[in-house]
């Protein structure tokens, strides 16, 4: 059955057309609710601990991207915070930048995002994206856990 609701009706009186055209007319009752008399119940528990949004946050893998830098064009982390900060929003929890050695310069390292939404949106849909900081070349991709090195034993 189609239900049509009748143009300018404003009593809740409804139309109805059956299979061979029949008509059927119905007056529905409208309920309605004053906000200042409406009754708010909670399923919640009173006794509930209190939900913190950062104590349930995402694993730290989940929000990350593995970064790599062009040999002798390193970047700080520094660099690195500000220019995602600048670009996507207060985005950034914190940079790990590799450095071995003080003589030598860091070929990689990683970004800890807030949110685990924000790797996806620097990515833009593809496994590796190419950003330029200060005219230097620094290569983004989703962390991946299981890529990680094992040490020989």
């Amino acid at each position: 059955m189609e239900q049509k609701q009748e143009a300018g009706s404003s009593n809740g009186e409804v139309v109805v057309v059956g299979p061979e055209g029949s008509v059927d007319q119905r007056n529905e009752s409208v309920a309605s609710v004053d906000s200042s008399s409406a009754v708010t119940e909670s399923n919640l528990s009173p006794y509930a601990a209190e939900w913190e949004p950062f104590y349930y946050q995402a694993p730290e893998d989940d929000r990350c991207c593995f970064i790599t830098f062009s040999n002798g064009f390193p970047l700080t982390g520094d660099q690195i915070m500000d220019f995602f900060n600048e670009r996507f929003g207060s985005c950034v929890e914190r940079v790990y930048v590799h450095c071995p050695h003080p003589w030598e310069n860091p070929l990689f390292g990683k970004v800890v995002f807030n949110s685990v939404l924000i790797p996806a949106i620097v990515l833009r849909g593809q496994v590796q994206v190419k950003f330029k900081i200060d005219r230097r070349p620094l290569w983004c991709k989703r962390f991946d856990r299981g890529r990680r090195r094992n040490p020989k034993h």
